[in-house]
């Protein structure tokens, strides 16, 4: 009787817990989240879809960052349009922030995502995403995660 009462709460949690939406599956869902995150400015939501690898390389920035002189992050400031003092206290949504909005080789990720996927190869557990723009995408999986990978940009 006891087990009776217990049972419809632990089938509850089961499907709860089955129908969660832990990422994305495929690398163009995981480019089509990146999308809407950048449109509508949102670092945290970006951030949850970059690789681990690229969190690292966003972490390694930021130690290289507060290592520098005075004088390289005023001209570091200087380059992104922000204050040396922001640059001090970044976090690594403020990176990808950043990262989004400021142009790299004459455009910025930011206006990537705004492009329409021209194709999609996967091979094994990494993906390039191709862009009408001409510009291709890395993507790993990670567990059955599809992340953004941007530590060799």
């Amino acid at each position: 009787m006891h087990i009776l009462k217990v049972l419809p709460s632990l089938t509850l949690c089961i499907l709860l817990f089955s129908c969660s939406r832990g990422g994305p599956l495929t690398p163009l869902d995981s480019f089509n989240e990146i999308r809407s995150a950048a449109e509508r400015s949102d670092s945290e939501a970006i951030l949850k879809n970059l690789s681990a690898a690229s969190l690292a390389k966003i972490d390694s920035l930021d130690l290289m960052i507060k290592q520098m002189r005075d004088d390289q992050k005023i001209t570091l400031a200087n380059l992104y349009n922000c204050t040396p003092g922001r640059l001090n206290s970044m976090k690594r949504a403020d990176y990808v922030s950043l990262y989004f909005s400021v142009k790299h080789s004459g455009t910025d990720l930011g206006a990537v995502f705004r492009d329409q996927v021209v194709t999609v190869d996967v091979e094994g557990r990494r993906a390039l995403v191709r862009t009408a723009g001409g510009i291709e995408l890395g993507f790993v999986r990670e567990g059955p995660y599809w992340k953004l990978d941007i530590s060799d940009l």
